[in-house]
């Protein structure tokens, strides 16, 4: 049974002089002291006063005060959605692995080689992309990648480190691709624009899981790798198509084949020849307003004008200069074109490890060194790819480095610069409505 209290305003000489005539009673239960029960409360007070302005605003008042209690949590319950969603998938990452000095842990399986710097408690290597990444897009199925023997398998034999050895500290586990997981309608996409090797990169990417790249005029989704070597065969072979700067692709779906997990693209880049990129092969696969990572590559200190190969001697003061000039303008280009991308250089590295590459050894220092200072300057990040790969040169399938360690060690940087772009708070992907 509810008690009601009973409040009458007394007949006292101050009150009497404000007060309306005759006494008003306000019945108020004991367990309706809410903001929507005073709101009716106010609203039937009004009317017993005779008040129909102040009655018809009171019952208005109560269903505002409702609306806007319901927007105010609904308001505070997306704030606190973002915050945490901000905290679980955009933990600072304490330093770069690729940076600090370090050691090459070349394992006999391709997807446990890594980058370990030396003091591994106050810089840990990097998450377990590759193999985390394999686990996405071939679910329990094992990798050819796995049992690949490259051409010289005791080479390789001797510098392994199978098992490898324990870190000093041990972390707890973690989502290695987390950035991954929320659907977007675009995939996340990674440029590299460079030499050789960066095409040698592409096609390791996507043999470590079992996929094969494509040429830009290959239909999308293609699963029968006839027809690619049909297409490309009609158009002058892979080689060709890499001369003349097509566009080349590597789209790893998903294990469940509901979307792209990661596509990487690629595309032969001269500093001096920006205005040769294939836009319009990149247009029709989204544009460039889609890509999240462009890795630029340039050695145009490499050759003369001519063409001939000038690695063997110095390279001349004037070289220096105009090499510096034309890998500044081709950074700002690349940042007009590819306005949401990030952009990071990737350095030289010395290509071989027979007696004549003592040589090169000058001209390639001084064009690495070009490198770090115009991305420096223009505060765009490094990849130092020549330091991580350094003394393993032996280890080639022919004229390039091999699948282990050269293209594992790089399939790493592109996800862990994928991964940098997703989260960095800047990022035009981050947000909490449109990635879902």
């Amino acid at each position: 049974m509810a008690h009601r209290a009973s409040f009458t305003v007394p007949h006292t000489p101050e009150a009497s002089q404000y007060r309306r005539p005759g006494d008003v009673s306000i019945s108020v239960s004991a367990g309706e002291h809410t903001a929507a029960s005073w709101a009716r409360g106010s609203w039937r007070t009004a009317a017993a006063a005779g008040d129909p302005f102040a009655a018809a605003w009171g019952g208005r008042k109560g269903g505002r005060g409702k609306a806007v209690a319901l927007g105010c949590v609904v308001l505070l319950g997306w704030l606190g959605l973002v915050q945490l969603r901000d905290g679980a998938h955009n933990a600072p990452i304490p330093c770069d692995p690729f940076e600090r000095p370090g050691r090459l842990l070349v394992n006999l399986s391709p997807l446990d080689t890594h980058w370990r710097p030396l003091d591994d408690t106050a810089c840990p290597p990097l998450p377990a992309y590759l193999p985390a990444l394999h686990e996405l897009v071939l679910g329990d199925t094992p990798s050819t990648s796995q049992h690949h023997h490259p051409l010289n398998p005791k080479q390789l034999q001797l510098v392994a480190a199978d098992p490898l050895p324990p870190l000093a500290a041990s972390s707890p586990p973690v989502d290695a691709l987390s950035f991954l997981r929320s659907s977007r309608s675009r995939p996340p996409t990674v440029l590299l624009l460079g030499d050789s090797t960066d095409d040698d990169a592409l096609d390791h990417f996507c043999r470590l899981f079992d996929h094969r790249s494509a040429i830009s005029f290959s239909p999308r989704g293609g699963s029968d790798p006839r027809l690619d070597d049909f297409l490309v065969a009609s158009e002058g072979g892979e080689e060709t198509s890499r001369a003349r700067g097509e566009l080349r692709s590597c789209e790893l779906l998903r294990a469940d084949g509901r979307r792209t997990a990661v596509r990487v693209l690629g595309a032969r880049f001269d500093a001096s020849r920006v205005g040769e990129l294939p836009l319009a092969a990149l247009e029709a696969m989204g544009g460039a307003e889609t890509v999240d990572v462009v890795v630029v590559h340039s050695g145009t200190m490499s050759q003369e004008e001519d063409g001939s190969s000038a690695r063997s001697q110095a390279v001349l003061p004037q070289q220096l200069e105009r090499g510096t000039a034309d890998q500044r303008r081709s950074l700002k280009a690349i940042r007009q074109r590819f306005p949401n991308a990030r952009i990071v250089v990737r350095l030289s590295h010395r290509p071989q490890d027979e007696g004549k590459s003592t040589n090169l050894n000058l001209a390639v220092q001084q064009l690495r060194h070009l490198q770090r200072e115009v991305a420096q300057s223009e505060g765009v990040p490094v990849f130092d790819f020549g330091r991580l790969v350094e003394g393993y040169q032996f280890l080639q399938d022919g004229e390039h480095l091999s699948l282990n360690p050269g293209g594992v060690v790089y399939a790493q940087a592109v996800v862990h610069q994928l991964r940098l772009a997703l989260e960095r708070r800047t990022s035009w992907r981050r947000g909490w409505l449109w990635n879902s």
